[in-house]
């Protein structure tokens, strides 16, 4: 009797470790899985982070452009204000976010009323 039942425990406990392997293959095949998601998030993620900073800098130039528009309508209005010509050719510096203007040459006559 004591030998029959260690010949079936055999059996039954071959049976175990089949099943155990195949359960830490199984939760081995569920982290690569879970590892390799990750990084495709990561990769996601870098990827809008860049688009990010170039949309940014994309807007400090508009808004740059806004601010050299401006700046240039309003020397236009204060110079018809004060009666001088309007300057043709500004150009402009940039200094961080903003912009000076730059006036290459002296108008040659004032405005006539």
């Amino acid at each position: 009797m004591n030998y029959s039942s260690q010949r079936r425990s055999k059996p039954a406990s071959l049976k175990w470790h089949i099943i155990l392997l195949m359960l830490i293959f199984g939760f081995v095949v569920l982290k690569v899985s879970q590892i390799n998601s990750q990084a495709e998030d990561t990769f996601a993620i870098q990827k809008l982070e860049h688009q990010k900073s170039l949309i940014q800098e994309d807007i400090n130039d508009i808004k740059w452009e806004v601010s050299s528009v401006r700046s240039l309508a309003a020397i236009t209005a204060r110079a018809s204000e004060l009666k001088l010509m309007a300057p043709k050719e500004v150009s402009f510096l940039k200094i961080g976010l903003s912009a000076v203007a730059v006036v290459d040459g002296m108008p040659e006559a004032p405005l006539t009323p």
